[in-house]
């Protein structure tokens, strides 16, 4: 597929974030009611007799360490009263807040998309130490190309942490550090392989200023997005640097190609990039299975998850064809 379509791919999947959910005179009657009975709010419910028929379950521990009260906990029952009315009377399931109504397991709001982006955890997780003992037996500048990885890997890892913490429980501080870190990631991503395919290991100050650019531009990203957070912004920012990374890996997968056709090894970036894009189409036809409590994000990042181990045997893999010809 080439860049130009992923690029158009990748733009719808900007989300709409007034959920439909949301507008319902029900949910906020629901909310409204729940609030003046269980949590001892002062604004007057309006007689809408949903917890008659729903009884109001109190918070557990677990809830609470998991920093539940009742508002929030109030938002989620009347997601799952309107849901299971909607249900009942053939009417189609909507979102609320940009999300499913998945079934709270575990105090967990997402349980599916947590445990996956767990999964994409593990192979950046593992390979900081690995690629850290290839760092210590390497010498010359192909030490940095090393290094670049490593730190790929760690902020890497840090963002699936943090995807996972933020699927575990949405709050204002999980969000925020969950979107922070994906940028990180992408825009380090970028560093690590202009400076590879460029071959600036060689030359420290062009180096230095790559550095020095990308660390400006994640400056400014992190400040605009505090100054004024936009979903819009921030979805457009990560994938004009996303496609300038593919279009980075191409490049070194065309140079492979043109050292050794019959060798394998060029063909490597343009699966890991097929497979990630059509991952991504899972959010291009959103869909929910309330039986299974999946949904297409969970989904994409299944499909995420072999993709983390080839990019660390590519990288690996070209750092050692590099080594043939090295001279310190």
């Amino acid at each position: 597929m080439k860049l130009s379509h992923c690029a158009v791919l990748l733009s719808l999947l900007v989300p709409s974030w007034c959920s439909p959910g949301d507008q319902l005179d029900e949910f906020e009657d629901c909310i409204q009611a729940c609030e003046y009975t269980q949590c001892g709010t002062k604004d007057m419910a309006s007689n809408s007799g949903f917890f008659n028929s729903y009884p109001y379950d109190s918070l557990n521990p677990l809830l609470r360490l998991l920093l539940w009260d009742c508002p929030s906990d109030c938002d989620y029952q009347c997601q799952q009263i309107v849901t299971e009315l909607r249900l009942r009377d053939g009417e189609e399931v909507l979102q609320f807040h940009g999300k499913w109504p998945f079934k709270r397991l575990l105090g967990t709001q997402e349980l599916a998309s947590a445990l996956f982006s767990l999964g994409n955890f593990i192979p950046h997780y593992q390979n900081l130490f690995k690629c850290y003992s290839y760092y210590q037996n390497s010498f010359g500048s192909l030490k940095i190309l090393y290094w670049n990885i490593i730190i790929i890997s760690a902020i890497t890892s840090c963002a699936w942490f943090f995807s996972t913490i933020f699927h575990i429980r949405d709050l204002l501080i999980t969000e925020r550090l969950d979107y922070f870190f994906a940028g990180a990631t992408v825009l380090g991503g970028f560093h690590g392989l202009l400076i590879r395919v460029c071959r600036l290991d060689r030359f420290a100050k062009r180096r230095h200023a790559v550095s020095i650019m990308c660390c400006l531009m994640y400056l400014y990203h992190f400040l605009r997005l505090n100054y004024d957070w936009s979903y819009t912004y921030n979805m457009r920012a990560n994938i004009t640097v996303a496609v300038l990374q593919y279009g980075l890996l191409l490049k070194m997968g065309y140079d492979h190609y043109k050292r050794d056709p019959k060798d394998p090894l060029w063909m490597k970036p343009l699966i890991l990039i097929g497979t990630v894009v059509a991952a991504m189409s899972f959010e291009v036809f959103d869909f929910i299975n309330l039986t299974f409590q999946v949904d297409a994000h969970a989904l994409w990042h299944l499909f995420t998850i072999p993709p983390g181990f080839w990019l660390y045997d590519f990288l690996y893999a070209d750092l050692e064809t590099l080594k043939l010809g090295y001279k310190e």
